[in-house]
């Protein structure tokens, strides 16, 4: 009887350490596998955050790219279109500023507004921007080409005071025969700054303002850091001046002036 509680005794305590060490090894089994997960989702995380860091310094690399790309094909392009029956304000608020932005030269064409009661405002603006360019600037040339003697009393009256202010910067031209040059009005400021040159370019159209046919600006661009572009116009500019008349002397101006009102 001894003899089987003792075996009994033995069995029950060899059945309670065999699940001890089932449980222990089990645990420990565990913990090793949790270890191993952790390890295994800390590596993932890391793989994750190198791989997201590649990929936006890929994109960025892609985006810097795109935008050289695009650099190289529009060179900054501004595009200012007409409206159907109104005057392009956003063209002449553009070329204001970058008119009182210029540094060394701008060489410009065109017809000039005829500063009545519609485009005055206009008209007196856009002097005004290289009155301010001249006066803070005493060695900006301006070299103007007008196209043509009929423009108005008043946008010569505003030049005139504007030669006689700064009579070494601004030289002032009249083309009497424009027929091959008015389609397009052009200008080019600070022509040899490659970081800072600016082309215009506008297509006048006609318009019926106040019962009279009148030549407004019409649909315009403005190209920025295109050298070669700013020196063929400025050469092209350049190139109708021996065909043109210089307002140079009070007595020009006033011909000139009062041409207008006849």
């Amino acid at each position: 009887m001894e003899i089987d509680v003792i075996n009994i005794l033995v069995a029950f305590v060899s059945i309670m350490l065999t699940g001890f060490l089932s449980i222990y090894l089990y645990r420990k089994q565990n913990k090793k596998s949790n270890e191993q997960i952790n390890e295994i989702n800390e590596r993932a995380k890391k793989q994750l955050v190198e791989a997201n860091e590649r990929a936006e310094k890929q994109l960025a690399e892609v985006s810097k790219k795109a935008d050289e790309r695009l650099d190289k094909v529009n060179n900054g392009v501004d595009f200012y279109p007409i409206r159907e029956g109104s005057i392009n304000h956003n063209f002449y608020n553009h070329f204001e500023r970058v008119i009182k932005q210029a540094k060394e030269d701008i060489y410009i064409t065109g017809r000039g507004l005829n500063m009545d009661s519609r485009d005055k405002k206009i008209a007196e603006d856009y002097i005004k921007s290289f009155k301010n360019s001249l006066s803070n600037n005493s060695g900006l040339m301006i070299t103007r080409v007008q196209y043509g003697e009929n423009a108005s009393e008043d946008w010569y009256s505003e030049f005139k005071e504007l030669w006689q202010k700064f009579p070494k910067q601004l030289h002032f031209y009249v083309l009497d025969d424009s027929s091959n040059h008015d389609i397009l009005h052009v200008a080019t400021i600070d022509h040899q700054d490659s970081e800072n040159c600016v082309t215009e370019i506008m297509l006048p159209t006609k318009k019926d303002v106040e019962d009279k046919e009148k030549e407004i600006a019409g649909s315009a661009i403005f190209v920025q850091k295109n050298i070669d572009l700013a020196i063929s116009i400025k050469n092209r500019i350049k190139s109708i001046i021996p065909k043109c008349k210089k307002i140079d002397t009070i007595e020009k101006w006033e011909e000139l002036i009062n041409k207008q009102t006849v």
